[in-house]
């Protein structure tokens, strides 16, 4: 089963939490500039509150509050509501592997994409990339790791990337500040559709926030 971006959430609904414990997604890797390309806003903050609550669907969501400090690409406001599904909801957990974990205190970039009225974060897992120190420069690398959903997951105890794969937040800021001002360069990305992207890449063309 293939799921990405934009119909992951759909798709984890329909085929996936009916049965209350989904297995692991596989997702279709999405680079940096793919990942810029295909996001309503992007962000950089630190969550201030994470909980779960159930819809009126009966499904288990995952909220986590993000106080927003540097915005790259459209206009979320300064305080900002990401939601995963998946989560334990009293006695019901609902299991979504490739789902995006928090943690209070936790700082991260969030590529967002807004569905409806709820603002998830791109491809999954794979749009949010929490900010460490590096203890060997003392500078800021970012990073993504994934646990378990069973698994309790708490930033501040990630193991760190090799030496040699750690990627310097500096580093990281460049190459999405570059493509938001280059936008997007026409090419499919797994998941979203060219006329999504395309309506995304006017608005940035035009400067309209949202």
């Amino acid at each position: 089963m293939r799921i990405s971006i934009r119909t992951s959430w759909a798709c984890a609904l329909a085929v996936g939490l009916a049965a209350r414990e989904a297995g692991a997604t596989s997702l279709a890797a999405l680079s940096t500039e793919q990942l810029t390309d295909a996001a309503d806003a992007i962000v950089r903050g630190t969550v201030d509150a994470v909980w779960t609550e159930m819809d009126d669907q009966g499904i288990c969501w995952t909220r986590a509050r993000v106080d927003v400090e540097r915005t790259f690409k459209g206009a979320p406001g300064p305080l900002v509501v990401v939601s995963q599904m998946g989560g334990i909801c009293g006695p019901l957990a609902d299991r979504v592997e490739s789902a995006a974990r928090f943690s209070e205190g936790e700082e991260a970039y969030f590529f967002l994409e807004q569905l409806g009225d709820t603002t998830g974060v791109v491809g999954m897992v794979q749009g949010k990339f929490t900010v460490r120190m590096d203890p060997t420069v003392r500078h800021d690398i970012v990073m993504r790791f994934t646990l378990p959903s069973d698994k309790p997951y708490d930033a501040r105890f990630l193991p760190l990337p090799p030496a040699d794969q750690r990627i310097a937040a500096t580093d990281f800021e460049r190459t999405v500040t570059a493509r938001v001002t280059q936008g997007w360069d026409g090419q499919p990305i797994p998941g979203a559709s060219n006329e999504r992207l395309r309506a995304i890449d006017d608005l940035r063309a035009a400067g309209v926030q949202r």
